[in-house]
């Protein structure tokens, strides 16, 4: 979620701290969200009779991705955790 940083930064701590925290749940909760809308949209699309290919070679797939990956590692900081996290998906 996104909203003004002057904004934000004019508020007292502890309303920063209800913002950040509503904004975890909102994320949390849209994740779920999300995740029911792709596995629904799968369904679907079987249904329908397209091919869905799911990558077997997951080594393969990241060794592709490498030089990608090491240029967002590059940018610095919260990328470096945020593709840590990504790998971390089996």
């Amino acid at each position: 979620y996104f909203f003004n940083e002057k904004w934000f930064n004019s508020l007292p701590s502890d309303l920063q701290a209800v913002v950040r925290e509503a904004a975890d749940e909102a994320a949390a909760y849209q994740a779920v969200i999300d995740d029911e809308d792709q596995k629904a949209s799968l369904e679907k699309m079987r249904a329908e009779g397209v091919a869905i290919h799911v990558p077997t070679d997951r080594a393969k797939w990241v060794a592709a991705c490498s030089p990608m990956l090491a240029e967002y590692r590059a940018k610095g900081e919260g990328w470096n955790s945020f593709i840590d996290k990504m790998l971390a998906i089996q």
